[in-house]
């Protein structure tokens, strides 16, 4: 795993490396595609947060509860595809996951993980980040955790107080459903972006 300037920290807490100061020196050069590649994810993550908000307001205003549980299953992921350009790879993840598509992977797991910790500590960050050996070569790695909020809990929250018509909606759109039981401020996952610095590199020449 090679470390950066903007994910060094990140990656002690979730790789168990040393800290940056035990590294050997980068040139300032170097840094320039992890530095791009982490002002990319945090745009396409942010993109689609402040999207995928107001399309869940939207759905809830329209239709209610049960309309809106078609954010997780169609406008999400669509929301998501359209952010996944010019290299970029957008998701949401969770351990919990409602569309089975938001199961996380390796990294991902460990991620959510580390962030569930610092979460029940009191000490959540706004992103961790990473540059791992991917497939096809050096790859930046992004997570922003999504928490909890008071709206959440209409479709998420005690399954035992959903009304009759959005528990069957839940049912028939997902069949293996974990995401319920969830309290206002637990964490629900993070959007997950994947940045080959290949691409980065590619993209500056």
């Amino acid at each position: 795993m090679r470390v950066g300037i903007v994910g060094a920290l990140i990656v002690v807490l979730l790789g168990g490396i040393a800290p940056l100061g035990a590294q050997e020196a980068v040139p300032a050069e170097a840094e320039l595609p992890e530095a791009a590649a982490l002002a990319r994810a945090r745009a396409a993550a942010s993109g689609l947060a402040r999207e995928l908000l107001a399309r869940l307001g939207a759905e809830l205003a329209e239709g209610g509860a049960v309309q809106a549980t078609r954010v997780c299953s169609e406008v999400a992921p669509a929301l998501a595809a359209a952010h996944s350009k010019d290299g970029l790879a957008v998701r949401r993840v969770s351990p919990r996951p409602r569309n089975p598509a938001g199961r996380p992977d390796a990294w991902e797991a460990a991620g959510l993980a580390r962030l569930a910790e610092l979460h029940a500590a009191g000490e959540l960050p706004d992103e961790v980040s990473a540059v791992v050996e991917g497939e096809g070569g050096p790859t930046f790695r992004f997570l922003k955790p999504l928490r909890i909020a008071a709206t959440c809990l209409r479709c998420h929250g005690d399954p035992v107080g959903f009304p009759p018509e959005l528990a069957a909606a839940l049912a028939e759109r997902y069949p293996a459903d974990e995401a319920v039981g969830y309290r206002e401020g637990d964490l629900r996952g993070a959007i997950s972006v994947t940045v080959p610095l290949a691409a980065v590199s590619a993209g500056a020449e």
